[in-house]
């Protein structure tokens, strides 16, 4: 009794360790997406350049502040050699510097160090949502695939049954040879198109495996596929949520700004700059005294009094500058807008065949369940009865397909909007978007 409890308890084990080990090598969507965002060299680089953005807003930051260092001089006489060591000036310094006032430009720094910031982090966002968006497309290639790959065994066993079928006529000497001759050539074009299927379901695998970096992925397990099969959204609707989200939009009103700020900037390099300095200096020397301990404070002020027009070419230039941020954010703003329209309508025309095959589906399995009913009673063949499955099997699998373009057109149009879900959409108007300015300021005009 004892030994079969035992074995009863291995056996549950050993089908226990099975069954895990094989759900272990079956990969989930969102798992998918969380490896691929961790191996991926893109995300990382995004990283790094995000680091250093900070750093250098950091650095802008700083250069306002007062900076101070202690230096320290040996000096001798060096044409008297033989007295160098015995006569030595030492001393210390102890220096204060601030750059009071630069005309704007350490502001100006800050502010475009922070616009690097901005766009950096905009930047890293972007590759993170070409990531998911990559490898959801990925993963529903692959379902579309597996699908494909059960229909067309069911196919090939089809017409294994066929030929057998057409094989005993022809022995029979019911048909010519050379409709066998044909069956058979039918045959082996469906072995060789199931063939070219299955090598191209393994090399989607094998970038799916590389692409996570677990190289022992066998399957991958199916979606829930939900979504709203209506939907009262216009596209002018999604246009102006683009203008508040979408990410190239908002790195072009990013660069426009900053551009404007430059422009309003380089004016004040016509202002004179003031540095403020403080220092301390005492000799060490055998006779020193207290007395030789020196404190200097100063400020510098420079003007540019004539410069050969050198500050005037850089307000043109940055005027210039300015007017081409503003007519590239145009241009992106165009683009946006046709982006966004072409993406609804395919999104809507997705659902729209969607709908259309649901109701065709229902037509194939009403026809299915009747020449199921002909077959139990007999009237029916078994390869008649086959290819009504089989019609129907190609049926739902297109409803499953359908269901998961959908999904992506869905996801597609809501990356080109620039949000997550379509919970997202706001009351914006086209007031309310973050759009630079179409005026050029007085200052700037002036």
């Amino acid at each position: 009794m004892v030994k079969k409890n035992i074995l009863a308890f291995f056996l549950i084990f050993m089908q226990i360790g099975v069954v895990s080990a094989e759900e272990e090598h079956i990969l989930a969507l969102d798992k998918a997406i969380k490896l691929v965002l961790e191996q991926s060299k893109q995300v990382q680089l995004a990283d790094e350049e995000l680091a250093g953005s900070r750093r250098a807003y950091k650095d802008a930051v700083h250069a306002l502040y007062p900076q101070l260092w202690v230096q320290a001089t040996v000096s001798g006489d060096l044409f008297e050699y033989e007295n160098f060591f015995d006569d030595q000036n030492i001393g210390t310094s102890l220096v204060l510097q601030w750059n009071f006032f630069q005309n704007g430009q350490l502001r100006f720094r800050i502010y475009q160090a922070r616009t690097n910031l901005e766009v950096a982090r905009l930047r890293r966002k972007e590759r993170t949502v070409d990531i998911v968006y990559e490898t959801s497309e990925l993963y529903y290639d692959i379902l579309k695939r597996k699908g494909a790959l059960t229909i067309g065994e069911k196919e090939l066993d089809l017409e294994q049954k066929r030929l057998e079928l057409v094989r005993r006529q022809f022995e029979q000497e019911a048909i010519e040879e050379e409709r066998m001759r044909e069956k058979e050539t039918t045959f082996f074009e469906h072995q060789l198109l199931h063939t070219r299927k299955q090598q191209a379901y393994e090399m989607q695998f094998m970038r799916l495996n590389e692409l996570t970096g677990l190289g022992e992925i066998t399957d991958v397990a199916d979606v829930e596929r939900r979504f709203d099969a209506e939907l009262d959204l216009t596209p002018e609707r999604f246009v102006l949520a683009a203008y508040h989200n979408r990410i190239d939009l908002l790195v072009q009103t990013e660069f426009t700004k900053l551009a404007e700020k430059g422009a309003k900037f380089v004016r004040l390099k016509r202002l004179p700059q003031v540095r403020v300095f403080t220092s301390s200096d005492y000799q060490l020397r055998e006779e020193g005294a207290f007395e030789d301990l020196t404190f200097r404070a100063g400020m510098a002020v420079s003007y540019p009094l004539y410069d050969a027009g050198g500050i005037k070419r850089e307000i043109q230039a940055a005027e210039s500058y300015y007017k081409q941020a503003k007519i590239q954010f145009s241009i992106a703003k165009a683009r946006a807008e046709l982006d966004v329209k072409e993406t609804y309508w395919r999104y809507m025309n997705n659902l729209k065949l969607y709908r259309i095959t649901v109701e065709r589906n229902l037509l194939a399995e009403k026809d299915y369940q009747r020449n199921k009913k002909e077959f139990e009673r007999g009237k029916l063949s078994q390869i008649e009865f086959e290819e009504t499955a089989l019609y129907y099997l190609k049926s739902s699998q297109s409803v499953k397909d359908l269901a998961l373009d959908v999904m992506l057109a869905r996801q597609t149009l809501l990356k080109a909007v620039g949000i997550d879900s379509l919970d997202d959409l706001g009351t914006e108007t086209e007031e309310s978007a973050a759009v630079p300015s179409e005026k050029i300021s007085e200052k700037v005009k002036n």
